[in-house]
């Protein structure tokens, strides 16, 4: 995403860095169904070209009164908010599920002999160096872990 930002300025890319995380937080995501911004705060966040919702002054001055509706009014929000998260962790399990049927569905073992030449994957590479590296010849085998 934030390759989106940069726009090919890639020695600025420090400067978009808070837009991209604003704009992950605010998005909806397909897994939980609802944006991380409403699962920390219990709300969607106000943007700037969101309209304001309109202002009831009270003329009560009983503090003690304003206290109590403000809490009953809070309460359904919290319990809200707890079901909202509940769904969302239901969500991620279930589709955590899905996508290990579907990873499984489609990883085939591979099984090599002492002497091929393979390429190993890069895992934590910078994101200008190779995605593989190597090639490496195998020299020995686990076969009960297919460790090479």
């Amino acid at each position: 995403m934030l390759r989106k930002y940069v726009h090919g300025k890639i020695h600025r890319w420090d400067d978009f860095v808070q837009q991209t995380v604003f704009a992950c937080r605010v998005r909806k995501h397909r897994t939980t169904g609802y944006s991380p911004y409403f699962l920390v705060y219990g709300q969607e966040p106000k943007l700037p070209g969101d309209e304001l919702p309109p202002f009831l002054l009270t003329d009560t001055d009983d503090a003690d009164k304003d206290q109590e509706i403000a809490v009953k009014g809070r309460v359904p929000e919290v319990r809200a908010l707890r079901q909202a998260r509940a769904i969302a962790e239901q969500r991620l399990q279930d589709t955590a599920a899905k996508d290990k049927a579907r990873w499984d569905a489609i990883m085939k073992p591979q099984v090599f002999a002492i002497g091929d030449h393979v390429l190993m994957r890069h895992e934590n590479k910078l994101s200008l160096e190779y995605t593989w590296k190597g090639p490496y010849r195998i020299i020995n085998k686990n076969a009960s872990t297919h460790i090479y």
